[in-house]
């Protein structure tokens, strides 16, 4: 998804409302035989937490039923004097 280390205090991501197939979020072996998938308009969020305090998005992988079809993606950048 991202080509370099991106951390993140938290990430919302939603398969694009246009899309008409599934979208698949996962690690780099994200496939649909082994994930769940999101139609349009739904996704998944994610916020720190506990000893949890980012997680870098270039760990997460997208893949996609249809070519072409995506995501949308809307972060919170980590801090880490925060």
């Amino acid at each position: 998804m991202v080509a370099s280390k991106t951390l993140v205090a938290s990430y919302s991501l939603r398969a694009k409302a246009a899309n008409t197939g599934q979208i698949y979020i996962g690690d780099s072996s994200v496939d649909d035989t082994i994930n769940d998938g999101y139609d349009a308009n739904e996704g998944e969020s994610w916020a720190a937490h506990g000893k949890w305090h980012f997680v870098d998005l270039a760990g997460i992988y997208i893949d996609s039923d249809v070519n072409g079809e995506g995501v949308e993606l809307r972060y919170t950048p980590h801090s880490p004097n925060a």
